[in-house]
C-alpha cells in the first residue's frame, strides 16, 4: 500500500495494515555474491534428491470427498496463536523474529534461493529446474539489481518470486521503476512495506530477520503499485494476488505456518480468510461468497468474506494497472498476457473466478491441515496427500 489516498476500515485488515513511511535504508549483509556455478558444485541439490514426496492415505473418494469437505462451515483453529491476536485477542502476543546469533550470509540465501526454485520446477514441470534456480541466482547477483536492493535478504525474497504469480516484480524492478527498495523504520507501526511518493520501496526493519520467504509475497505486492494513486480496489487486487502467493510458498514448505513469528501469524492470518471464504459448493471467493458466514470462527472479527473490509469502506476509483498485473493474471489463467489491464472492477471479477482455480480442492484442505484448522470429521487429515 502506498502513502497517500488511503482509507481504514475497522476489522482485522486495519489491525494487519500494510501502509507505511520512509525510514533510513540497512545495510547490506552476508558475503560477497557466489558464482552460480560453485553453488551448484557444493549444494546438497541434486536433481534426484531435492523434493521428497510424503506418502500419506488417500481419501476413497478422492476428488468428491475433497470438495464435500470444502462444502461445509468455515474451519476454526485448532491453535489460536498461529494467528493475528486481532483476530484471537486470548492469543499469544506476536514478536518479530529475533536477529540470528550469526548474520545471515550471501551464500545460505543463495542456498535458500536454489532450493526453494528447484523444489518449486520440480513440481510445476515448467521448465527445467537446474536453469531456472540458476536464473534466479542470476537475479539475486543481478549489479542492477544489487545497486536497488543492497540489502541481499530483500534480493532474496524477490528472487523467489519466480514461477510465482508476481514474478512480474523482477521486471519492475530491473526497469528502475523503483530507485531503491530498503528496510526502514515506517510511521505507522503495523506497516509491512510500502511504495512512497518518491516510488521508493520501504520495508518494516522489525520483519528483516524474518524467513524470506514470509516475505516475499509482500516484495512482489509492492510492485503491483507503480504510481501515487492507490485506492481500495487496487490494494484488494494486489492482497488478493499477495494471499495466493504466500500459498504457494506454503504448499512448498508447510512448516512456514509454524514458525511462529509475527509476519507468519500475519501470512497465516489472511490465508485461513481467503480458504474460508467458500460459498456452498466448495469454490473459494475473494469477493462475496453469499453465505454469511463468519470466516474467522469463534473469533471477535464479523467478516463473512475475504474482500469484506475493503468494499465495506468503498473500493473507490479504478486505477491505472500495469505489467506486473497483467503477468499475474496471466500466471493464474495460464494464458499470454493481453492488452493492459486496470485496477477496475472487471480486474476484480476476474480473479475472483480465478482465485478457486489456483489449487485443486486437496491443495485447499492442504492448507487447512498445515494451518491446523479444524476439519469436519477427525480422519479428514489423513485423507489428504501431503504433496498434492
Amino acid at each position: 500500500m502506498k502513502l497517500y489516498i488511503v482509507k481504514f476500515f475497522t476489522t482485522f485488515w486495519l489491525v494487519l495494515g500494510l501502509c507505511g513511511s520512509a525510514g533510513l535504508a540497512s545495510a547490506a549483509t552476508g558475503n560477497p555474491a557466489l558464482n552460480t556455478d560453485v553453488i551448484f558444485d557444493t549444494a546438497t541439490l541434486s536433481s534426484k534428491n531435492y523434493f521428497i514426496p510424503q506418502d500419506v492415505r488417500v481419501c476413497p473418494d478422492r476428488d468428491d470427498g475433497y470438495l464435500a469437505i470444502l462444502k461445509g462451515p468455515p474451519f476454526a483453529p485448532n491453535n489460536i496463536d498461529l494467528f493475528n491476536p486481532s483476530v484471537y485477542p486470548n492469543g499469544t502476543p506476536m514478536q518479530p523474529a529475533a536477529a540470528p546469533p550469526k548474520p545471515v550470509t550471501d551464500q545460505e540465501l543463495q542456498r535458500q534461493i536454489a532450493k526453494t526454485l528447484l523444489n518449486r520446477f520440480s513440481i510445476m514441470y515448467n521448465g527445467n529446474p537446474t536453469d531456472k534456480a540458476k536464473e534466479g541466482l542470476a537475479f539475486f547477483n543481478d549489479p542492477i539489481v544489487k545497486s536497488i536492493i543492497p540489502d541481499s535478504r530483500l534480493r532474496a525474497g524477490y528472487a523467489m518470486l519466480l514461477g510465482t504469480p508476481l514474478e512480474g516484480s523482477w521486471d519492475a524492478i530491473r526497469n528502475g521503476i523503483y530507485p531503491s527498495v530498503y528496510f526502514g523504520t515506517p510511521p505507522n507501526p503495523r506497516a509491512i512495506a510500502m511504495v512512497l511518493s518518491t516510488l521508493e520501496i520501504v520495508v518494516n526493519e522489525k520483519y528483516q530477520y524474518e524467513d524470506p520467504r514470509l516475505l516475499s509475497p509482500w516484495l512482489g505486492h509492492e510492485t503491483l503499485h507503480q504510481d501515487i494513486a492507490d485506492y481500495l480496489k487496487e490494494e484488494l487486487v494486489a492482497t488478493g494476488l499477495t494471499t495466493l502467493t504466500q500459498l504457494q510458498f506454503l504448499k512448498e514448505d508447510p512448516k512456514l505456518a509454524t514458525q511462529g513469528t509475527e509476519l507468519a501469524r500475519r501470512n497465516n492470518t489472511y490465508d485461513m480468510a481467503l480458504l474460508n471464504s467458500r460459498d456452498a459448493n466448495g469454490n473459494i471467493h475473494i469477493l462475496d461468497n453469499q453465505r454469511g458466514l463468519p470466516i474467522f470462527p469463534n473469533s471477535i472479527d464479523p467478516s463473512t468474506y475475504y474482500g469484506q473490509g475493503w468494499v465495506d469502506e468503498g473500493l473507490g476509483p479504478d486505477t491505472p494497472g500495469n505489467n506486473v498485473l497483467d503477468h499475474a493474471i496471466a500466471v493464474l489463467e495460464h494464458s499470454q498476457m493481453e492488452p493492459p489491464l486496470n485496477f477496475d472492477d472487471s480486474t476484480l471479477q476476474r480473479l475472483d473466478a480465478d482465485t478457486n482455480q489456483v489449487f485443486i480442492a486437496r491443495s485447499w484442505l492442504r492448507f487447512a491441515t498445515d494451518l491446523q484448522l479444524i476439519l469436519q470429521k477427525p480422519w479428514d487429515h489423513q485423507c489428504i496427500r501431503r504433496n498434492p
